[in-house]
């Protein structure tokens, strides 16, 4: 009797198991965030993740197929964008755009992520909150947590005719 017991439920944990759904949200508590995590035929698309203490959302994250991370958006606690890292090298050289709180571009450059940190890496354009050059400054990071400036350029507003749709930043071989 116990033998026939034991076939039903290791049936029913078998059928329980496979007719898990495929496409669903899961909800996690990792460290002070609840992690929201989207997935498509098992795949993890994307992934929000909210500060349990003040229930606000600080980070949006969207999936390839493989499972890497393709764009990354951080938030200011009023719900304003922060920052935006889109991927431009897998598998970890992004392109990076910080905004200032009233929405104007505040950095662009290029970063790594080594071990969930970012450092940057390449030259990166610094502006002023009304939205004109400060600085150029070019940074180097030896991928094990160590960042430094190599060198740095200060612009002047008057001589600024850069479009920095067109400039790209960083190209990794």
């Amino acid at each position: 009797m116990k033998i026939i017991k034991l076939i039903i439920l290791f049936i029913l944990l078998i059928s329980f198991f496979s007719c898990k759904n495929k496409n669903r949200v899961e909800k996690v508590e990792i460290n002070e965030f609840i992690v929201e995590k989207k997935f498509e035929n098992d795949t993890i698309i994307s992934s929000r993740s909210i500060n349990k203490r003040d229930n606000v959302l600080e980070y949006d994250f969207n999936y390839n197929k493989k499972g890497i991370i393709t764009k990354v958006i951080e938030y200011y606690k009023n719900g304003k964008v922060k920052t935006i890292s889109t991927l431009d090298k897998e598998p970890y050289f992004y392109l990076d755009k910080g905004y200032y709180p009233n929405g104007k571009l505040e950095h662009e450059g290029s970063v790594s992520y080594i071990n969930q940190k970012k450092y940057r890496i390449g030259w990166w354009i610094f502006y002023n909150n009304n939205g004109t050059v400060n600085s150029m400054i070019e940074f180097y990071n030896d991928e094990k947590g160590n960042e430094w400036i190599v060198q740095k350029k200060d612009v002047k507003a008057e001589k600024q005719n850069l479009s920095t749709d067109t400039v790209k930043l960083f190209n990794p071989q």
